[in-house]
């Protein structure tokens, strides 16, 4: 026969049946002895207990031993006239696994004697939901804390609310320095009052879209590639803005040695290619095939051809001939690896020339070029 609490302790039929048929569960024990007095059905649900086994527990046998502690200054508190509410605390089922519940505990008198009043709500799923987002939280700041770049989020008034570590050594300020200030206030210096020209911060404002610009950075004293990317509500207005900032001091400085170095070799070229122009002799370069490369301003003018007439075709095309000559210094500069020179008369032009060749190696001794150099020499042989 199920036990059932005393008269005094349910005095109406409908407070009977509301108790019974509440979708929270609920505990009535003696405070005395803490043994339950009363279970409706929702608790014995929420436990796996009929209400025979929960009648002969105790309100410690409802809880895990590693909450055994908080169990016992809930109830110390309730009984200094304190009520207390309990959000996801676990509860020990029949088969021993765990659920977790909002409980709202209270202490009354009644007729003489003192009791322990408990309301369940099963908040299982919501506990469960609140791990993972904890746990996802965790895991977003951790990412946050060690993304190896300077990371510092401001609000709509770009205020700094937050910023990873990176930035900290950045900047060498400490939290309590950088929160609240603007971000143009870190990067570009107290004095600075706004965002100065060329920062993303305000190309971002104008085109609503994430903004990346290279721009030097007087705070820490260098260059660097910051985006800002708005982090927007429904409606599309701007709540959050997320800075990234990419030191590219290093890589400004190779860029601008380069440009240097690109200037001088220019202006080398430019100069050597003004004293291959000036040179009267004849001056032409061939690759391994003996095509025609280019000549200098006197091999075309010889030639009475333009330099897109005469890349890349064969020297002894260029004299009006179908075959190459027997005699070629260029020939004989491919074959020995050395120097080679050769008087010769062309009929076709009418003239006697001094042609020369010189092959011109890489750093592997393999020839990769000719370089001919051919001189009118009629007026010495007709003397």
């Amino acid at each position: 026969m199920e036990k059932t609490p005393p008269k005094s302790l349910i005095d109406s039929d409908i407070f009977s049946e509301i108790f019974k048929g509440s979708s929270q569960g609920i505990l009535v024990a003696e405070k005395a002895t803490e043994k339950i007095l009363y279970a409706n059905k929702a608790i014995c649900s929420m436990l796996g207990y009929s209400e025979t086994e929960l009648l002969s527990l105790v309100l410690m046998d409802i809880h895990p031993e590693s909450h055994a502690g908080a169990v016992r200054m809930m109830i110390e508190s309730l009984l200094k006239g304190r009520y207390r509410t309990a959000r996801h605390f676990p509860l020990k089922m029949k088969d021993r696994n765990l659920f977790y519940a909002d409980i709202d505990s209270s202490y009354i008198k009644h007729n003489g004697s003192e009791y322990i009043v408990g309301f369940f709500s099963d908040e299982t799923e919501s506990f469960k939901k609140e791990l993972r987002v904890k746990d996802m939280l965790r895991d977003i700041e951790a990412i946050f804390s060690n993304i190896p770049y300077p990371v510092m989020i401001t609000d709509a008034d770009n205020n700094i609310i937050n910023y990873n570590q990176q930035m900290k050594n950045l900047t060498g300020m400490g939290k309590k320095t950088i929160k609240g200030l603007k971000c143009w206030e870190v990067f570009h210096g107290r004095e600075c009052s706004k965002p100065p020209f060329g920062c993303p911060y305000r190309h971002m404002l104008e085109s609503g879209s994430v903004e990346t610009t290279e721009i030097y950075l007087e705070g820490p004293g260098g260059y660097y590639l910051v985006s800002c990317t708005p982090v927007c509500s429904e409606s599309g207005k701007v709540e959050r803005v997320i800075h990234v900032a990419a030191d590219i001091t290093e890589r400004k400085k190779l860029e601008l040695e380069l440009k240097e170095l690109i200037a001088v070799h220019k202006e080398t070229a430019d100069t050597l290619e003004a004293v291959f122009d000036a040179i009267p002799d004849i001056l032409g370069i061939q690759d391994t095939q003996q095509n025609i490369i280019r000549y200098n301003k006197a091999g075309y003018e010889f030639l009475k051809a333009k330099p897109r007439d005469v890349k890349g075709k064969k020297c002894w095309e260029l004299i009006e001939r179908d075959k190459p000559c027997e005699e070629c210094a260029t020939r004989e500069a491919l074959k020995t690896k050395k120097p080679a020179k050769i008087i010769k008369y062309l009929e076709n032009q009418g003239i006697w020339i001094d042609a020369r060749s010189y092959p011109v190696f890489d750093d592997k001794g393999n020839i990769i070029r000719i370089l001919e150099h051919i001189r009118d020499i009629t007026d010495s042989i007709g003397k």
